[in-house]
């Protein structure tokens, strides 16, 4: 039987939080990297600006399902999406009033 590694978070690494790294092992993964960000951000340029929102709406509205589940709260998905939508400027036409929880949410977006 081959002996398991258990994977340690970060902070538990003995030189936390003082690291090290080789620079040159990361210039390739990293130029690879940043290229196929120009080359997706180029593309997206050629989208309608509708379909953008709508992407960050549905993005949003998933991190925020998630996150509130990690912290053991469910939230109402149609009430959550109708409140992303009011703070993007979408229409919220035929989507419920947002409840309590998600309507008074502050959300920052970059």
């Amino acid at each position: 039987m081959a002996a398991t590694s258990k994977k340690k978070w970060i902070w538990q690494n003995p030189a936390w939080p003082g690291f090290t790294w080789d620079m040159n092992a990361l210039v390739g993964p990293l130029g690879r990297v940043r290229q196929a960000q120009g080359e997706l951000s180029a593309t997206a340029k050629l989208l309608d600006p509708e379909l953008g929102l709508t992407a960050q709406w549905e993005t949003l509205t998933t991190e925020a399902r998630m996150t509130s589940a990690i912290e053991g709260e469910k939230l109402d998905p149609a009430g959550l999406r109708s409140s992303i939508a009011r703070h993007l400027g979408l229409t919220t036409a035929g989507l419920p009033k947002p409840s309590r929880e998600t309507g008074n949410s502050t959300f920052t977006f970059h």
